[in-house]
């Protein structure tokens, strides 16, 4: 728990906030009442004035607590609950080429710049990830082997991460040796590696929509046409949709985020996601999974993926730690189709060679000792909590009319403006103006049917300066 421990202790008022939040939730105090007192709170708790004050003014911003003088602090009358976020309008599916590289350039301009405030990229705050933690695995592991974590490693990855890798994959569902795993910089070389191994240039790869752009940035850059099929935030595409674009083309890959979509947050019930293997196997189309986000679930144990229904070998997952983990380690890794992997080597062969060890070996140890699992239980609740929260600053602050998703798992929402307010692409350029990174809708699909979304990052910490960038893109929304 030490590499947690910087960030838990500037971080205790947490503690005060979900506990004021789940009396509030429960009805102990319902709309109106008195909340307990600071001081009440803090003999409780046993936790300083300081840190209570800290959570009530948390609360407060959040428009859950408000201050009268000399009363103290009373629950608000909740605003009306944001309406959930519905599909674009549906379009007939049709084979196109792909041009979103400028904008996703434009969007990923903010990556780094202290002088943006990063809604718009999906990534974690780094106090909430276990950076200290790791810098010590990483220092103890460089010292013990020196030699070999200067060295070359193995291709296909460090055989200690592979391992571990292997047992993990075992929780959602999918039986693999490690010998079978490829580790990857991140997510994102796995997604382009296994691209490159199953299709050719001009070939169509069929996709759900919204998703993740740099899917659609591999497709454009590899010079593939894709098929859209719409995505439901409640439960991802619908196997009907799927069958008819494989009878209308030739679908040489089907590349999806069946857990968790970026960025609509959909999840693919077990079933379906069962049927869909199946379908696919029966045309012989094969699958890439992204499950990048399937360790960041809420509730419940984690879904399994849809690689662990495949009997024939037709599926390649493709996931990393970089979302719940640590991002700049750069660890991710690919379970390749049969028959895929000898190509998938080569590939990584041609272009980054080998994995770096030493973050591999420290990330293989740190997953070893079972401290991942400490922090996942941690991460989890607290971006359950700022997903909330985001969705009340949303609820309070946009225009009327605004509706967003409900996510159950990872940290994008998904967030629909109505008719009447800026659209995606207008509020992008009026916040980066004013120095708040979004994502307009436009990236996450071929044609303008998300012209009215914007997705928003969840992963911040909900501080002030979060919320005053929140309410300042509600105004933004309205102009």
């Amino acid at each position: 728990m030490g590499g947690y421990r910087g960030a838990a202790d500037g971080l205790r008022y947490r503690a005060v906030e979900r506990r004021l939040m789940a009396m509030v939730e429960s009805g102990t105090l319902p709309p109106g009442s008195r909340a307990p007192s600071l001081r009440e709170t803090a003999q409780s708790m046993g936790m300083s004035l300081t840190t209570v004050s800290q959570a009530y003014a948390v609360l407060e911003q959040r428009g859950v607590l408000e201050a009268r003088p000399r009363s103290g602090y009373f629950v608000r009358r909740r605003p009306a609950l944001l309406p959930r976020a519905g599909m674009a309008p549906g379009e007939p599916p049709v084979a196109r080429s792909v041009q979103r590289g400028e904008l996703v350039r434009r969007v990923m301009a903010s990556m780094g710049r202290s002088d943006i405030l990063p809604l718009g990229l999906a990534h974690v705050d780094g106090r909430l990830l276990p950076a200290a933690e790791l810098a010590r695995t990483l220092g103890s592991c460089a010292r013990r082997q020196s030699v070999r974590g200067a060295d070359y490693g193995p291709v296909e990855g460090c055989q200690e991460l592979r391992r571990q890798i292997a047992r993990r994959l075992a929780l959602a569902g999918v039986s693999a040796a490690p010998e079978e795993i490829i580790t990857t910089c991140g997510a994102t070389e796995g997604l382009a590696l296994s691209l490159r191994a199953l299709t050719r240039p001009g070939d169509t790869v069929l996709i759900a929509v919204p998703t993740y752009h740099f899917f659609l940035q591999m497709i454009e850059v590899l010079g593939l046409r894709v098929v859209e099929i719409p995505s439901h935030p409640d439960r991802g595409i619908d196997l009907a949709d799927v069958a008819q674009a494989l009878d209308r083309f030739r679908i040489a890959a089907c590349i999806l985020s069946p857990t968790w979509n970026n960025p609509d947050a959909s999840l693919m019930p077990d079933d379906a996601k069962r049927d869909l293997v199946e379908l696919l196997g029966s045309r012989g189309v094969p699958l890439v999974e992204d499950d990048v986000y399937g360790d960041i679930t809420f509730q419940g144990p984690r879904p399994p993926a849809c690689k662990a229904f495949d009997q024939e070998g037709r599926v390649t997952l493709v996931s990393s730690f970089s979302k719940s983990m640590a991002p700049g380690y750069r660890t991710g890794y690919v379970l390749p189709a049969a028959g895929l992997g000898h190509a998938i080597l080569e590939l990584k062969a041609m272009t980054t060679l080998a994995g770096v060890t030493p973050t591999e070996l420290a990330v293989a140890e740190y997953l070893e000792k079972g401290l991942y699992e400490r922090h996942l239980t941690r991460l989890n609740r607290t971006l359950r909590e700022q997903v909330e929260a985001m969705r009340d600053a949303v609820a309070r602050h946009f225009p009327a009319g605004t509706r967003a998703t409900r996510p159950g798992g990872g940290f994008m929402l998904w967030v629909e403006l109505p008719a009447d307010a800026a659209t995606g692409v207008t509020l992008f350029h009026r916040a980066a103006a004013e120095g708040i990174g979004i994502s307009p809708g436009m990236l996450f699909g071929v044609t303008d049917r998300f012209e009215r979304f914007v997705r928003l990052n969840c992963g911040l910490i909900m501080d002030g300066a979060l919320q005053r960038a929140v309410r300042r893109l509600g105004q933004l929304a309205r102009a």
